[in-house]
């Protein structure tokens, strides 16, 4: 315990969360439950993957000793993860989850996607990269979050919009301008890099200028990933991390 809180000092000190003490959602949950408390919860799940996030979400809510309301909807367009993606939807107890082949972006297309090695690599912004996977391609349906959200009543309902799709965050941020513009409470969750030259993740630098020029402040870094390992070349810059930015309505 003693060499485990030396290394968590340590790794404080040096700006990296090197080891993982406690989930993203934990963290996430616990920044929702201090500033919008037993508020209904619309998360929106943006590159769902084979559902990591809402296993997770939903682990937390089920020893969560506030009871909340939370509509999940989870948004992956790659046949494979989204047919685990349905599986793993099933066994959440404590969370609506629906789910929806589709990707998010800034506007209705089409999308001819190079398939990677691993499934949580697919990237519509890195797509070259792999041309020559082998694997094949798989022609992927992109919508807005304004069009899929453009039915729904979202009074009194916190929108957490969470985005891990590798690189493409700041396009389908750029397709919630409707639901931003609302002026509501709201959060939004993406996954960035502090490597501009990295094109398998958004640029920190973009999304915060976006986001904070539409009133939103950056109220946490989670899973801080540093670059000192052979598959990053050593770079100087942190390979990625998950960062959150909040909203809240003036009073009055």
């Amino acid at each position: 315990m003693v060499l485990k809180q030396s290394l968590l000092t340590l790794s404080g000190a040096l700006g990296y969360t090197i080891l993982k003490t406690r989930s993203n959602m934990t963290l996430l949950m616990d920044l929702v439950n201090h500033l919008y408390p037993s508020r209904p919860i619309l998360f929106i799940d943006g590159g769902a993957n084979s559902g990591q996030t809402i296993l997770d979400l939903n682990q937390v809510l089920a020893k969560s000793k506030s009871k909340v309301n939370v509509e999940a909807l989870s948004f992956e367009p790659v046949r494979s993860n989204y047919e685990a993606l349905i599986n793993n939807a099933k066994t959440c107890q404590h969370i609506d989850v629906k789910t929806y082949p589709i990707g998010l972006s800034d506007a209705e297309a089409t999308f001819e996607l190079n398939l990677a090695p691993h499934s949580y690599n697919h990237s519509i912004a890195n797509n070259e990269l792999y041309a020559d996977s082998g694997l094949g391609r798989e022609v992927i349906q992109l919508k807005t979050i304004d069009q899929l959200l453009s039915y729904r009543d979202l009074t009194n309902v916190l929108v957490i919009v969470k985005l891990n799709i590798e690189g493409h965050e700041l396009q389908a941020i750029k397709g919630a301008e409707q639901l931003i513009n609302s002026g509501e409470d709201m959060i939004f969750m993406a996954e960035v890099t502090f490597d501009p030259s990295n094109k398998q993740h958004a640029f920190f630098t973009d999304i915060f200028l976006h986001m904070s020029a539409r009133g939103f402040v950056c109220s946490q870094m989670i899973e801080v990933t540093p670059s000192f390992d052979r598959d990053h070349r050593y770079k100087p810059a942190i390979t990625y991390l998950n960062v959150v930015f909040c909203r809240q309505r003036a009073s009055g």
